[in-house]
């Protein structure tokens, strides 16, 4: 476990040494003084607009980040032949993922904390409520389920590749119902056609809980809610952590 923090902490280190670390924040912060600026110039509307801006800031930077780290974690490791050093010392492979996964973890948690104070700190008293904190968890699974999707494809494709994947991953979760109103439009059939059971199946339900918007600020989350949304996002994300594991224990990194 000592192996496991230490190669977490340092790979937390480096990400935050990372040109897009700071681009990306940059670029977050920037987002949420825009929604900040455009919210004072409706009064009505102001704390609905900075929350809903704000939020969508944390997403997209959080989601961002999780991807272009994710997608070259490991494989800029191999291409140096950095993890081969590594590996040489008393150290597993499995370690050695985990180390990395738990580390970029870390720097993701980092972000959306800091992310979250901010739009906390401009929204002032409206935004304290135990709602918030919910619904910025939910954007944290979310990225971290990418985040793996992403880690997880790095290990058997190209970045770029991995990379689009965790995207289409994140669209595809979202679309869902979309995609069923649509056929339910055209009325083909009663029963949906096999791609849509398919996608179901192999893809999150992120549409399960988008909530992204001021009317869910001010909403009161039930337990059962709550809990379907953690245990929805957790069960993905320790299965593609699993699959990793056994994916890298067999890759050829000669």
């Amino acid at each position: 476990m000592k192996k496991i923090k230490t190669l977490a902490w340092t790979t937390f280190q480096e990400l935050i040494r990372e040109r897009f670390f700071a681009v990306g924040f940059i670029v977050a912060i920037l987002l949420v003084m825009l929604s900040y600026l455009l919210g004072n110039l409706s009064i009505d509307e102001a704390s609905r607009i900075l929350f809903n801006l704000g939020v969508l800031a944390i997403e997209l930077v959080t989601l961002s980040l999780g991807i272009f780290a994710g997608a070259r974690l490991v494989s800029k490791e191999i291409e140096l032949r950095t993890c081969q050093i590594i590996l040489t010392r008393p150290l597993s492979r499995i370690h050695f993922l985990l180390g990395k996964w738990f580390g970029l973890f870390l720097f993701i948690f980092s972000v959306l904390i800091g992310l979250s104070i901010l739009v906390l700190l401009l929204g002032g008293q409206s935004f304290f409520k135990t709602s918030f904190l919910w619904i910025s968890l939910g954007i944290g699974l979310k990225a971290w389920l990418i985040m793996t999707f992403v880690f997880l494809s790095s290990l058997v494709l190209r970045p770029v590749l991995a990379a689009l994947i965790g995207i289409c991953v994140y669209l595809l979760g979202h679309s869902i119902e979309d995609i069923k109103f649509f056929v339910r439009i055209k009325g083909a059939a009663e029963e949906y056609p096999p791609f849509i059971t398919i996608i179901e199946k192999i893809v999150p339900r992120f549409d399960l809980f988008n909530w992204k918007s001021f009317y869910f600020l001010e909403k009161t989350f039930s337990e059962k809610q709550i809990f379907l949304m953690i245990s929805h996002y957790s069960v993905w994300i320790i299965f593609l952590l699993i699959i990793s594991l056994i994916s890298w224990r067999k890759k050829d990194i000669a």
